[in-house]
């Protein structure tokens, strides 16, 4: 299977991680100014009171407008009041409320329901007139994302990262609470792939039972054209690829500019592999364009030899850049 070497390294550099993705780091070229709220304090509370078995359930994408508010049970002040307990992310509420039913043997001990993760983050004064979004590596499994007590966001697959535009709900330059209210419907804790639970009408796709945020959260800022999705697609060509990048115009004029493609090593200064191309992008759309990669005398992956690469994706124009690796 060592077809899919250097071809499955970029697929997984993208797939996993494009602005829609899991980690993001910092570029040699240019970056995206990140916040990583994984490094903040969270505090989890439970909602048992929250109604959830009927609840309708909503596919991405959605129009938050057309949305139920469901807010904390007795109101936000009435909730910020209750005991939490202070924990790092990722995390479930099942590592600490595990025994709150009394019984901490066999699954007897698994929460069923709403839980809040809540943390407070301050927005640079700088974010203030750019794209300001905030990217989830991994929920399980609804999330309803407040911003400021307004709902920002939404999401039901688990497992998956997903991100959405909070520019309307943050204020640059203050402290802004940021709330997921989780829905834990129920899950397996075995092996047994295929159990299937219902939440009220639905049945859901077989999952463990563990409620929470799992994976990596940030804030991330961009200009008004940025780019928004990296696609690498495999050919019969080992050491050849086709990279498709989505880039975005939120403005209402034409804007053209370069997009700069640099290839490393994983771990390493040297570029590689290198291309410029001139770019036009149209007034409030998505333009996708697909860029040949051919590196000659790549390295395949192996398990001798675990080589991966790391492609920096940079919008000369807006100066927004996105570190992809693995």
């Amino acid at each position: 299977m060592k077809i899919n070497t250097f071809l499955l390294t970029a697929v997984t550099l993208f797939l996993v991680l494009c602005t829609v993705l899991n980690v993001c780091g910092q570029s040699p070229v240019e970056s995206r100014p990140v916040l990583d709220l994984t490094e903040n304090s969270w505090t989890i509370r439970l909602d048992p009171e929250a109604t959830w078995e009927d609840d309708s359930l909503y596919l991405s994408p959605v129009h938050l407008d057309a949305l139920p508010v469901n807010e904390p049970t007795g109101g936000w002040e009435a909730f910020m009041k209750r005991d939490g307990k202070e924990v790092r992310i990722p995390a479930t509420v099942e590592q600490y409320y595990w025994d709150r039913d009394g019984n901490p043997y066999g699954v007897d001990g698994n929460y069923v329901g709403v839980s809040w993760f809540s943390t407070t983050v301050r927005i640079p004064e700088d974010f203030a007139g750019r794209r300001i979004v905030l990217r989830v590596e991994s929920v399980r499994l609804r999330a309803e994302i407040f911003v400021n007590h307004k709902l920002a966001g939404y999401d039901l697959i688990n497992g998956t990262p997903f991100e959405f535009d909070i520019s309307r709900a943050v204020e640059p330059g203050k402290p802004n609470t940021i709330d997921f209210r989780i829905t834990d419907p129920n899950g397996n804790f075995n092996w047994k792939d295929s159990q299937v639970f219902q939440w009220g009408k639905y049945p859901i796709v077989p999952s463990h039972g563990f409620g929470g945020i799992t994976g990596k959260v940030d804030i991330f800022a961009t200009g008004g054209t940025y780019i928004q999705d990296v696609f690498v697609k495999n050919k019969p060509a080992m050491n050849e690829v086709d990279i498709q990048v989505e880039a975005a115009n939120g403005k209402d004029r034409t804007i053209t500019g370069d997009l700069t493609l640099n290839l490393r090593e994983q771990g390493q200064s040297d570029v590689i592999w290198s291309r410029t191309y001139p770019a036009t992008l149209s007034p409030l759309v998505i333009t996708t364009s697909t860029y040949t990669l051919k590196l000659e005398g790549a390295r395949l992956w192996s398990v001798e030899d675990p080589n991966l690469y790391e492609l920096d994706v940079s919008w000369n124009g807006d100066g927004d850049s996105d570190l992809f690796h693995r």
